[in-house]
């Protein structure tokens, strides 16, 4: 887990050094679920979340005053 921690996320040694193995596997599952829960970009739930964004973006740009 330390590894772990140290090459993927940017902790140092002296960071985990002086923490109890309940805090380094806190800071593990921690990072372990921002991996499970990766959406790739190229799903459904992404795509509507862009859709939804560039909808806000052409009401923006519709109701300025400057052209």
């Amino acid at each position: 887990m330390c590894n772990y921690l140290k090459n993927m996320v940017g902790y140092k040694h002296n960071q985990l050094r002086h923490k109890s193995f309940a805090d380094i596997q806190k800071l593990f599952d921690k990072v372990l679920k921002r991996v499970n829960t990766f959406v790739p970009m190229d799903t459904k739930k992404v795509e509507s979340s862009k859709a939804k964004a560039a909808g806000s973006e052409t009401r923006v740009e519709e109701s300025s005053k400057r052209a």
